[in-house]
């Protein structure tokens, strides 16, 4: 019962003792939860870097749009579509190469 794993994402864990260390005060021992986590140190201190950050952004805004994008084409003539047709609607009307893989990962609100 008690032997169950939870599987975090990297960023999930970076999050996780970033908020440890500001709830507690835990300054020194960024070394020691990322070796619990099993994540690198340095992995961390990029993942909150300026840098980083703006990058992280800028994918979240370009994915924004492609969602959009997919989600226009598919309600396009009130059809609903799978991946394939999606991809096939946006090269005819978009004139947008979006790979069905991409399509697959963002989360639609099918109707």
């Amino acid at each position: 019962m008690w032997n169950k794993k939870i599987e975090l994402s990297s960023e999930q864990k970076f999050l996780l003792i970033y908020e440890l260390i500001n709830k507690y005060q835990f300054k020194n021992m960024v070394t020691y939860l990322c070796h619990i986590a099993g994540i690198s140190r340095s992995g961390y201190y990029n993942y909150f870097s300026l840098k980083s950050q703006k990058l992280r952004e800028l994918r979240d805004n370009r994915d924004e749009v492609v969602k959009e994008i997919i989600l226009k084409a598919y309600k396009f003539k009130r059809h609903k579509k799978g991946a394939r047709q999606i991809k096939m609607t946006l090269e005819e009307s978009v004139k947008k190469l979006v790979y069905p893989s991409k399509i697959f990962s963002m989360e639609l609100a099918r109707d």
